[in-house]
């Protein structure tokens, strides 16, 4: 700033007077660095929380880990009815025949001509009055007892295929496989058997594979 002076002979000089702008004061002092101080104190106050919080949530992660999962393989297993093999199991079963407490013997049993069923186990070329074959896809009926074909829908219990026989004998039946045959023996004994499968021989006996079913 510059200012003029009179003398006393009345000259007037020149003074040059330079005022310095005071740095410290406070007002000038905000308006030029405190958004500086701002930004920087709210970054580090950000930056503490960030902090914080993944310190705390890895923390929670150590006490409380997420739980894992394993495979697991379950393997059903169907059972087939009784008396009858998960490999060959065919309709009509003798499951039910099977709770009657007359049952004499059950199992498989593959028969050709004559079987004998006074036997335990029963055995083929046993007793000639059980004429009873296979042969040319039809299972033959034949000897003193004679039999029947079953077609209810569940196995018969002994009565049953004892009526069956005395209402309607029959002298053969078809060799397909779940064909049921009620029968009863040259002594008069009682069986049930459902056809499983048969070995055809050509113009021979055939070898039915059946589920046989003694009653007492």
């Amino acid at each position: 700033m510059t200012q003029q002076s009179s003398r006393p002979n009345g000259r007037q000089d020149t003074v040059t007077k330079t005022e310095t702008t005071n740095v410290t004061n406070p007002r000038n002092f905000w308006k030029t660095n405190g958004l500086g101080i701002v930004i920087t104190a709210l970054g580090g106050v950000i930056a503490s929380i960030v902090t914080g919080t993944a310190t705390y949530l890895a923390a929670q992660k150590d006490k409380n880990p997420l739980p894992t999962f394993a495979e697991k393989t379950v393997t059903v297993t169907a059972e087939a009815p009784l008396g009858v093999t998960p490999e060959t199991s065919v309709a009509g079963s003798t499951q039910q025949v099977l709770s009657d407490s007359e049952v004499r013997w059950n199992g498989r049993f593959a028969f050709t001509i004559y079987p004998d069923f006074e036997s335990i186990p029963p055995k083929n070329n046993g007793d000639t009055k059980n004429y009873l074959y296979a042969s040319s896809s039809e299972i033959h009926l034949g000897g003193s007892g004679g039999g029947s074909l079953w077609t209810g829908p569940t196995p018969p219990t002994k009565k049953q295929c004892s009526d069956l026989i005395d209402t309607q004998a029959q002298a053969g039946a078809s060799t397909a496989a779940g064909t049921q045959i009620c029968y009863r023996t040259g002594t008069g004994r009682l069986i049930f058997f459902t056809v499983v499968s048969v070995d055809r021989q050509t113009g021979a006996i055939d070898r039915v594979q059946t589920d046989l079913v003694i009653w007492k």
